[in-house]
C-alpha cells in the first residue's frame, strides 16, 4: 500500500479523517470523509461517507503534503498508478523545470510521471490551519 498523498485531514472524536473545508454563515465547516459506514455519517456515493462538523468541533485541523527529492530535485507527489509517481518541481525555475522534461500545466507549476523506484526522502509535511489547544 502507497503512503497517503495529500489531503486536508481533520481530528474529530479522537480520531482523523480526511476532510473538505468549506466556509459557512457560520464560520467553517468541517466535511469529514469516511471509506466505510459510520455513526452520523451519510453515503455520498459509492464508499464514500460524509459528516459535516463545525471546525470548532474538531481538536486539529491540518493540511498533509507528500514530499520527496527525484534526481536531487525537490518535488510535491501529486498521484501515484501502478510503478510511477507524478511529481511536481518545487523549484520554482522554469528552465531547470525543462531540462528535466517536466511539462507545464500553468504558470509555474510543472509535473511529470517518474519510476516509483527514482523517488528518495519521501516525507509528510503537515500545515496546521487549527493547532491543537
Amino acid at each position: 500500500m502507497s503512503a497517503p498523498l495529500s489531503a486536508y485531514v481533520a481530528r474529530y472524536d479522537g480520531e482523523e479523517f480526511r476532510c473538505g473545508l468549506y466556509p459557512s454563515d457560520d464560520g467553517l465547516e468541517v466535511r469529514l470523509y469516511s471509506p466505510t459506514p459510520r455513526f452520523g455519517f451519510d453515503e455520498i456515493g459509492d464508499g464514500t461517507y460524509v459528516q459535516p462538523v463545525d471546525a470548532d468541533e474538531c481538536d486539529v485541523i491540518y493540511y498533509s503534503l507528500a514530499l520527496a527529492q527525484w534526481r536531487g530535485l525537490d518535488c510535491a507527489i501529486c498521484a501515484e498508478r501502478d510503478d510511477t509517481v507524478q511529481v511536481e518541481y518545487l523549484g520554482g525555475l522554469a528552465p531547470k523545470a525543462a531540462e528535466y522534461g517536466f511539462d507545464r500545466i500553468e504558470r509555474g507549476v510543472y509535473r511529470r510521471w517518474v519510476p516509483a523506484i527514482e523517488i528518495r526522502a519521501r516525507r509528510m509535511h503537515s500545515t496546521f490551519i487549527k493547532s491543537p489547544d
